[in-house]
């Protein structure tokens, strides 16, 4: 996709003023056949979560939205990050106004992170949102409530309240999105530090 915006950019007649600097950052994280790999070239995380992680509450996924939840489930550094109230709030989160814990249990059970967001519409019956979730194609079943209610907002006339609703509630499972991906690193991160140590000492690896 940012190969394609890149090529666009460098197409168009009427580019924006930024053309330049848009198409450099673009080289700078991303791999080309006459360029090369850029000085911050992005790691795809499915790649690794298809190559290094297996776990059985990803079904054999790499979805971000299957992986998440495993990692929650069996990461204490996210644990120990996340189990309190500390994501959020002004100066942390442009979306979350209160500080929010992301990893919590219920029943003794690890939560999905994306179950503890507003709902992104609720105006809808429970016929519909499980249309959304079990017939549509597979690429909308990741995220489909967050596409639909995009659709919503570009082909619907709503009132200004429920737009602006709508509008918050995607920027929030956006933001989830974001930090998921950083929640991804941390957790393997913690687990290569774990099987460094128990490489040079098994015994201190044991007492982590």
């Amino acid at each position: 996709m940012l190969k394609h915006i890149r090529e666009q950019l460098l197409d168009a007649s009427d580019a924006p003023v930024d053309r330049d600097e848009l198409v450099a950052f673009i080289e700078s994280i991303t791999t080309g056949s006459d360029r090369g790999a850029g000085l911050r070239d992005m790691v795809d995380l499915c790649d690794i979560a298809g190559k290094f992680f297996f776990h059985p509450m990803t079904r054999g996924s790499s979805s971000l939205k299957q992986v998440l939840p495993a990692l929650m489930s069996c990461s204490r550094r996210l644990r120990d990050l996340y189990g309190h109230a500390s994501y959020g709030g002004p100066g942390s989160s442009l979306n979350f106004s209160e500080p929010i814990a992301w990893w919590r249990e219920h029943d003794g059970v690890v939560m999905d992170p994306y179950q503890l967001l507003p709902p992104v519409f609720d105006d809808l019956t429970a016929e519909e949102l499980e249309l959304i979730g079990g017939e549509l194609a597979g690429e909308l079943r990741e995220g489909g409530a967050a596409m639909v209610a995009y659709a919503r907002l570009q082909f619907e006339d709503l009132p200004e309240s429920r737009r602006q609703a709508i509008k918050s509630a995607l920027l929030r499972y956006c933001e989830l999105d974001t930090l998921a991906m950083v929640m991804a690193v941390q957790a393997w991160d913690a687990m290569a530090d774990l099987s460094q140590a128990n490489r040079h000492d098994p015994r201190a690896a044991a007492a982590e």
